[in-house]
Protein backbone atom coordinates (compact mmCIF):
# COMPACT_ATOMS: atom_id res chain seq x y z
CA UNK A 1 0.00 0.00 0.00
CA UNK A 2 1.28 3.46 -0.80
CA UNK A 3 1.66 5.99 2.00
CA UNK A 4 -0.29 9.21 1.59
CA UNK A 5 1.52 12.50 1.96
CA UNK A 6 -1.24 14.89 3.11
CA UNK A 7 -1.68 18.28 1.50
CA UNK A 8 -1.64 19.85 4.97
CA UNK A 9 0.59 18.23 7.56
CA UNK A 10 1.47 18.90 11.19
CA UNK A 11 4.53 17.76 13.11
CA UNK A 12 3.97 14.81 15.49
CA UNK A 13 4.16 17.15 18.48
CA UNK A 14 1.47 19.41 17.06
CA UNK A 15 -0.73 16.41 16.26
CA UNK A 16 -0.78 15.41 19.92
CA UNK A 17 -1.48 18.96 21.03
CA UNK A 18 -4.05 19.88 18.39
CA UNK A 19 -5.96 16.63 17.86
CA UNK A 20 -5.79 14.63 21.12
CA UNK A 21 -9.14 12.90 20.68
CA UNK A 22 -8.06 11.42 17.35
CA UNK A 23 -4.91 10.02 18.90
CA UNK A 24 -6.95 8.47 21.69
CA UNK A 25 -9.21 6.78 19.14
CA UNK A 26 -6.23 5.67 17.06
CA UNK A 27 -4.40 4.10 20.00
CA UNK A 28 -7.54 2.34 21.20
CA UNK A 29 -8.06 0.85 17.74
CA UNK A 30 -4.51 -0.50 17.75
CA UNK A 31 -4.83 -1.94 21.23
CA UNK A 32 -8.26 -3.58 20.89
CA UNK A 33 -7.91 -7.11 19.51
CA UNK A 34 -9.46 -7.88 16.15
CA UNK A 35 -12.73 -9.84 16.25
CA UNK A 36 -11.09 -13.08 15.12
CA UNK A 37 -7.74 -14.75 14.66
CA UNK A 38 -6.26 -15.29 11.21
CA UNK A 39 -8.51 -17.30 8.92
CA UNK A 40 -8.04 -18.57 5.40
CA UNK A 41 -9.49 -16.35 2.66
CA UNK A 42 -8.90 -17.98 -0.69
CA UNK A 43 -10.22 -17.77 -4.21
CA UNK A 44 -12.02 -14.75 -5.65
CA UNK A 45 -13.93 -12.80 -3.03
CA UNK A 46 -13.69 -9.59 -0.97
CA UNK A 47 -10.65 -9.90 1.28
CA UNK A 48 -8.68 -12.40 -0.81
CA UNK A 49 -5.21 -11.71 -2.19
CA UNK A 50 -4.73 -10.53 -5.77
CA UNK A 51 -1.59 -10.13 -7.87
CA UNK A 52 -1.22 -7.97 -10.97
CA UNK A 53 2.34 -8.48 -12.14
CA UNK A 54 4.45 -8.56 -8.97
CA UNK A 55 2.15 -6.28 -6.98
CA UNK A 56 0.26 -8.05 -4.20
CA UNK A 57 -2.91 -6.37 -2.96
CA UNK A 58 -6.38 -7.25 -1.69
CA UNK A 59 -9.62 -7.76 -3.60
CA UNK A 60 -12.62 -5.65 -2.72
CA UNK A 61 -16.14 -6.12 -4.07
CA UNK A 62 -17.61 -7.97 -7.03
CA UNK A 63 -19.64 -6.29 -9.77
CA UNK A 64 -21.65 -7.21 -12.85
CA UNK A 65 -22.18 -5.17 -16.02
CA UNK A 66 -25.14 -5.02 -18.40
CA UNK A 67 -23.72 -7.83 -20.54
CA UNK A 68 -23.31 -10.15 -17.59
CA UNK A 69 -19.54 -9.83 -17.30
CA UNK A 70 -18.29 -10.06 -13.73
CA UNK A 71 -15.55 -7.96 -12.17
CA UNK A 72 -13.62 -7.84 -8.92
CA UNK A 73 -12.12 -4.60 -7.67
CA UNK A 74 -8.80 -3.60 -6.16
CA UNK A 75 -6.81 -0.37 -5.85
CA UNK A 76 -5.67 1.44 -8.99
CA UNK A 77 -2.05 1.68 -7.83
CA UNK A 78 -1.97 -2.13 -7.70
CA UNK A 79 -1.93 -2.14 -11.52
CA UNK A 80 1.59 -1.62 -12.92
CA UNK A 81 1.78 1.49 -15.08
CA UNK A 82 -1.61 2.82 -14.00
CA UNK A 83 -1.72 6.60 -14.29
CA UNK A 84 -4.74 8.74 -15.06
CA UNK A 85 -7.81 6.80 -16.22
CA UNK A 86 -7.45 3.83 -18.57
CA UNK A 87 -9.60 1.01 -19.92
CA UNK A 88 -8.59 -2.16 -21.76
CA UNK A 89 -11.12 -3.78 -24.15
CA UNK A 90 -11.67 -7.52 -24.21
CA UNK A 91 -8.84 -9.42 -22.57
CA UNK A 92 -6.04 -7.01 -23.54
CA UNK A 93 -5.23 -5.81 -20.03
CA UNK A 94 -2.66 -7.19 -17.62
CA UNK A 95 -3.31 -10.68 -16.27
CA UNK A 96 -4.45 -10.89 -12.64
CA UNK A 97 -3.89 -13.90 -10.40
CA UNK A 98 -5.28 -15.04 -7.10
CA UNK A 99 -3.26 -15.86 -4.00
CA UNK A 100 -2.52 -19.36 -5.26
CA UNK A 101 -1.20 -18.05 -8.57
CA UNK A 102 -4.18 -19.09 -10.67
CA UNK A 103 -5.25 -16.71 -13.45
CA UNK A 104 -8.57 -15.09 -12.67
CA UNK A 105 -8.94 -12.54 -15.47
CA UNK A 106 -7.47 -9.37 -16.94
CA UNK A 107 -7.51 -5.74 -15.88
CA UNK A 108 -10.37 -3.91 -17.60
CA UNK A 109 -10.11 -0.52 -15.90
CA UNK A 110 -7.65 1.37 -13.73
CA UNK A 111 -7.66 4.92 -12.38
CA UNK A 112 -4.80 6.41 -10.41
CA UNK A 113 -3.93 9.93 -9.30
CA UNK A 114 -1.84 10.11 -6.11
CA UNK A 115 -2.99 13.07 -3.99
CA UNK A 116 -6.06 14.03 -1.97
CA UNK A 117 -8.30 15.83 -2.85
CA UNK A 118 -8.90 14.71 -6.43
CA UNK A 119 -7.24 11.37 -5.79
CA UNK A 120 -8.14 8.43 -8.01
CA UNK A 121 -7.31 4.88 -6.96
CA UNK A 122 -9.57 2.11 -8.22
CA UNK A 123 -9.26 -0.81 -10.62
CA UNK A 124 -11.49 -3.55 -11.99
CA UNK A 125 -10.47 -7.03 -13.16
CA UNK A 126 -12.83 -8.69 -15.63
CA UNK A 127 -13.19 -12.28 -14.45
CA UNK A 128 -12.88 -15.22 -16.83
CA UNK A 129 -16.18 -17.06 -17.28
CA UNK A 130 -14.68 -20.23 -15.77
CA UNK A 131 -13.74 -18.48 -12.52
CA UNK A 132 -16.01 -18.95 -9.53
CA UNK A 133 -16.41 -15.81 -7.46
CA UNK A 134 -17.98 -15.38 -4.03
CA UNK A 135 -19.38 -11.90 -3.28
CA UNK A 136 -19.30 -12.41 0.52
CA UNK A 137 -16.50 -10.61 2.37
CA UNK A 138 -14.27 -12.94 4.34
CA UNK A 139 -14.86 -12.77 8.08
CA UNK A 140 -17.41 -9.98 8.20
CA UNK A 141 -19.92 -10.94 5.52
CA UNK A 142 -21.57 -8.32 3.32
CA UNK A 143 -21.74 -6.20 1.29
CA UNK A 144 -25.41 -5.34 1.43
CA UNK A 145 -25.98 -2.09 -0.42
CA UNK A 146 -23.79 1.02 -0.57
CA UNK A 147 -23.32 3.69 2.07
CA UNK A 148 -23.48 7.13 0.43
CA UNK A 149 -24.21 9.03 3.64
CA UNK A 150 -22.20 11.89 5.19
CA UNK A 151 -22.48 11.35 8.96
CA UNK A 152 -20.90 13.78 11.43
CA UNK A 153 -20.24 11.37 14.27
CA UNK A 154 -18.17 8.26 14.85
CA UNK A 155 -18.65 5.54 12.21
CA UNK A 156 -17.30 2.02 12.55
CA UNK A 157 -15.58 0.69 9.44
CA UNK A 158 -14.69 -2.96 8.78
CA UNK A 159 -12.42 -4.71 6.29
CA UNK A 160 -10.49 -7.91 5.65
CA UNK A 161 -6.99 -7.30 4.30
CA UNK A 162 -3.87 -9.11 3.17
CA UNK A 163 -1.44 -6.58 4.63
CA UNK A 164 2.07 -7.37 5.80
CA UNK A 165 2.10 -9.00 9.27
CA UNK A 166 -1.48 -7.99 10.13
CA UNK A 167 -2.80 -10.01 7.19
CA UNK A 168 -1.21 -13.08 8.71
CA UNK A 169 -2.07 -12.44 12.35
CA UNK A 170 -5.44 -10.69 12.21
CA UNK A 171 -6.78 -9.97 8.71
CA UNK A 172 -10.31 -9.22 9.93
CA UNK A 173 -10.07 -5.70 11.31
CA UNK A 174 -12.06 -2.59 12.12
CA UNK A 175 -11.48 1.11 12.68
CA UNK A 176 -13.36 4.37 13.05
CA UNK A 177 -13.98 7.51 11.05
CA UNK A 178 -14.87 10.63 13.00
CA UNK A 179 -17.27 11.93 10.37
CA UNK A 180 -17.47 11.22 6.62
CA UNK A 181 -18.15 14.67 5.14
CA UNK A 182 -16.66 14.05 1.68
CA UNK A 183 -18.47 12.21 -1.12
CA UNK A 184 -15.26 10.96 -2.70
CA UNK A 185 -12.98 9.91 0.17
CA UNK A 186 -12.83 9.13 3.89
CA UNK A 187 -9.94 9.44 6.35
CA UNK A 188 -10.17 7.06 9.30
CA UNK A 189 -8.18 5.44 12.10
CA UNK A 190 -7.43 1.74 12.14
CA UNK A 191 -4.67 -0.87 11.78
CA UNK A 192 -3.71 -1.08 8.10
CA UNK A 193 -0.42 -1.97 6.41
CA UNK A 194 1.20 -2.48 3.02
CA UNK A 195 -0.76 -5.15 1.12
CA UNK A 196 -4.16 -4.04 2.44
CA UNK A 197 -4.51 -1.82 -0.64
CA UNK A 198 -7.73 -2.55 -2.47
CA UNK A 199 -9.57 -3.96 0.54
CA UNK A 200 -13.30 -3.41 0.50
CA UNK A 201 -14.49 -1.40 3.49
CA UNK A 202 -18.01 -1.77 4.90
CA UNK A 203 -19.86 -0.14 7.78
CA UNK A 204 -21.38 -1.92 10.78
CA UNK A 205 -24.58 -2.53 8.78
CA UNK A 206 -22.68 -4.30 6.02
CA UNK A 207 -22.99 -1.51 3.46
CA UNK A 208 -20.05 -0.94 1.12
CA UNK A 209 -18.31 2.35 1.96
CA UNK A 210 -15.28 2.21 -0.28
CA UNK A 211 -11.80 0.91 -1.07
CA UNK A 212 -8.84 1.18 1.31
CA UNK A 213 -5.96 2.80 -0.61
CA UNK A 214 -3.48 4.63 1.67
CA UNK A 215 -1.79 4.55 5.05
CA UNK A 216 0.08 7.36 6.77
CA UNK A 217 -1.24 10.36 8.65
CA UNK A 218 -3.81 12.25 6.57
CA UNK A 219 -4.89 15.83 7.16
CA UNK A 220 -6.69 18.09 4.74
CA UNK A 221 -8.94 21.15 4.82
CA UNK A 222 -10.57 23.09 1.99
CA UNK A 223 -11.16 26.21 4.09
CA UNK A 224 -8.78 28.76 5.59
CA UNK A 225 -7.09 28.79 8.04
CA UNK A 226 -6.57 25.23 6.81
CA UNK A 227 -7.25 23.52 10.08
CA UNK A 228 -8.47 19.99 9.52
CA UNK A 229 -11.94 19.33 10.90
CA UNK A 230 -13.96 16.22 11.68
CA UNK A 231 -13.59 13.64 8.93
CA UNK A 232 -10.47 15.28 7.52
CA UNK A 233 -7.97 13.54 9.80
CA UNK A 234 -6.96 9.90 9.95
CA UNK A 235 -4.28 7.26 9.70
CA UNK A 236 -5.74 5.54 6.61
CA UNK A 237 -7.63 6.70 3.55
CA UNK A 238 -10.31 5.13 1.39
CA UNK A 239 -12.03 6.05 -1.85
CA UNK A 240 -15.82 6.00 -1.58
CA UNK A 241 -17.38 3.41 -3.84
CA UNK A 242 -20.11 5.20 -5.80
CA UNK A 243 -17.89 7.88 -7.43
CA UNK A 244 -15.37 5.20 -8.43
CA UNK A 245 -18.08 3.12 -10.10
CA UNK A 246 -19.48 6.14 -11.91
CA UNK A 247 -16.07 6.96 -13.39
CA UNK A 248 -15.55 3.35 -14.41
CA UNK A 249 -18.96 3.21 -16.08
CA UNK A 250 -18.10 6.17 -18.29
CA UNK A 251 -14.80 4.63 -19.40
CA UNK A 252 -16.19 1.13 -19.89
CA UNK A 253 -19.43 2.33 -21.57
CA UNK A 254 -21.62 0.17 -19.36
CA UNK A 255 -23.49 0.12 -16.07
CA UNK A 256 -21.98 -1.64 -13.07
CA UNK A 257 -23.96 -3.24 -10.28
CA UNK A 258 -22.58 -4.29 -6.91
CA UNK A 259 -23.05 -8.04 -6.37
CA UNK A 260 -24.39 -8.28 -2.84
CA UNK A 261 -23.99 -10.96 -0.20
CA UNK A 262 -27.24 -12.93 -0.05
CA UNK A 263 -26.16 -15.53 2.49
Amino acid sequence: MMSQRPLMRNTPQNWFATYPRYWVIFMLVLLIPSPSLAAVCEGVRPGARIYVGDKGCTMNFMFRDRSGHRYVGTAGHCVPGAEGVKAWPGATGAVARDGAGAELGTVAYAAYRPSFPGKLDFALVRLDSRVTGIPTMCGWGGPQGINEENPDGLTELRWYGQGVVLGELSPQRNGYAYGMPEDDFVFFNGPATTGDSGSGVIDAEGRAVGVLVTVGFHSWSSNPPHVASNGHIGYAGLMRLTPQLERAEVKLHTRLRLIEDRT
